[in-house]
């Protein structure tokens, strides 16, 4: 976690935009690179990718290592396919019925969360508008000074 002291908003997105982006992603399951997070993020929730990264059992352990534990992602099973019954079905090659299940449909759901190792701020090191001309303001009933 950053703890840069900034003076204003614009100091912040400049800090943020140089010190922190990402200028290339790559990824860790097939190998290849994307131009962003987002491009990555991308690749890792498409179905139709060749790349099976989003199936990895360590997928959970990347996403944390990329979004700093900020996000987490659960495999679920689509509400309207819970009741898929298995059907018999009339087989034209071996001239015969045999049982059918339909396949199960999932997605991924993301969430936001916190670190494990989150803690509160103590202090405030940014406040982004709403602030007022004097060097104090109030965080969580406790008087601060920037």
């Amino acid at each position: 976690m950053c703890e840069q002291a900034l003076a204003n908003e614009a100091e912040m997105r400049d800090h943020i935009l140089v010190a922190h982006r990402v200028s290339r992603a790559k990824c860790p399951y097939c190998l290849k690179y994307f131009d962003s997070v987002t491009a990555l993020m991308c690749h890792c929730q498409s179905r139709g990718s060749k790349c099976q990264i989003n199936k990895a059992d360590d997928f959970g352990k990347f996403l944390d290592t990329l979004t700093g534990g900020f996000l987490t992602v659960k495999e679920k099973v689509r509400p309207d396919y819970i009741q898929n019954e298995t059907v018999e079905v009339w087989n034209s090659e071996a001239q015969e019925m045999e049982k059918y299940t339909p396949p199960t449909m999932k997605y991924l759901e993301f969430t936001s969360s916190k670190p494990m190792d989150w803690k509160e701020p103590t202090r405030v090191a940014a406040q982004i508008g709403g602030g007022s001309t004097s060097d104090t303001f109030n965080y969580k009933n406790q008087q601060s000074r920037w």
